[in-house]
């Protein structure tokens, strides 16, 4: 049963917020303007060339922002909003290690397009001009997208958990039918995303809550 939070989680949560997006931020675009090493090309598995550049999908892309912000205000005052801070928390101190020390990048010249100049393209190209080709592996769209509709899960009805899981695959899809990530990220990606929150349920006593809220979806 869920619970009120309380010491540091009773503070403001407005001000919690901003330190969480804080250590988001900061884990994300380090790494992404500060490249110490050299890149690596990601893994190419059939997958990704079966999926093709498809750039309205850069609308399920961006949502990702939104949905973050929401799992947060969602869980206001609850314990499992100690697991979002937790595991979102750890997810972007483990991402930004990753990036720092063995940075991965996708080669966008594989997958131009021409004579569209539609707002999902016009989207895709400033989504593209202002985010350098690196911090794919393991996709944090992915991983913290998890993360966020794992607490949702909480505190809605069986119908809102379906459609948040499929807000959930939706965003998941577009990383790679935006072609700013591969499978392999996506993989690398729902893999933290789902340490990060099991260590978090477990330790603040929600797993078996979780794991029943899941086999009733």
């Amino acid at each position: 049963m869920l619970q009120r939070s309380e010491g540091f989680f009773a503070i403001s949560n407005l001000g919690r917020g901003l330190l969480l997006a804080a250590i988001i931020a900061l884990g994300y675009f380090i790494p992404n303007n500060f490249i110490l090493f050299p890149t690596h090309s990601v893994v190419q598995l059939p997958i990704d060339h079966w999926i093709t550049l498809q750039p309205a999908w850069i609308w399920f892309y961006i949502s990702y922002y939104p949905l973050l912000i929401a799992a947060y205000f969602a869980t206001t005052g609850l314990r499992v909003q100690r697991v979002y801070f937790g595991a979102m928390s750890l997810s972007a101190i483990v991402g930004f290690i990753v990036f720092l020390f063995f940075p991965t990048m996708i080669l966008r010249e594989l997958y131009p397009w021409h004579g569209d100049v539609s707002w999902s393209s016009m989207m895709l190209a400033h989504i593209r001009g202002a985010d350098v080709p690196v911090n794919c592996l393991p996709s944090m769209h992915v991983c913290m997208s998890f993360i966020a509709v794992s607490v949702i899960s909480f505190v809605v009805r069986r119908v809102g958990r379906i459609l948040i899981w499929m807000w959930f695959l939706a965003i998941c899809y577009s990383t790679m039918a935006t072609k700013q990530h591969y499978f392999v990220d996506f993989i690398a990606g729902f893999a933290l995303g789902l340490t990060s929150v099991a260590i978090f349920l477990r330790r603040y006593d929600l797993l078996p809550h979780w794991s029943d809220l899941m086999s009733r979806a």
